[in-house]
């Protein structure tokens, strides 16, 4: 905490707060990552966050906004999961209906002959 307090960037506050996060193993590598790409991108949920002054007011907003960030992706991948699924039911009624189809026009050539 003393360390902090030393550092008179609000950017350099957030990266400490960031890699405490990872050394406390609270979010991965990854998640850090994409917290500084938003740094980076000038990311207006970031610019919120470079006001705070206090560690403990910050820590919580970054948990907290990396939690959201976690929901986000979670909830994507279930859409992601249903959209696959949808998709590979399309492609069993589409082999299911050709499969029919070639038993219909089977069935007519027999009767033809």
């Amino acid at each position: 905490m003393a360390k902090f307090e030393q550092l008179d960037s609000p950017y350099a506050k957030l990266f400490f707060i960031l890699q405490q996060l990872v050394k406390a193993e609270s979010i991965t590598q990854s998640e850090k990552d994409q917290f500084k790409d938003l740094i980076i991108q000038n990311d207006q949920s970031i610019m919120n966050l470079i006001v705070i002054e206090g560690y403990q007011e910050l820590f919580e907003k970054v948990q907290e906004n990396i939690y959201k960030k976690r929901v986000n992706l979670e909830g994507l991948s279930d859409f992601e999961d249903d959209d696959s699924t949808t998709k590979s039911l399309r492609q069993y009624l589409r082999n299911k209906l050709k499969l029919e189809l070639k038993q219909s026009n089977f069935n007519l050539s027999i009767k033809k002959i």
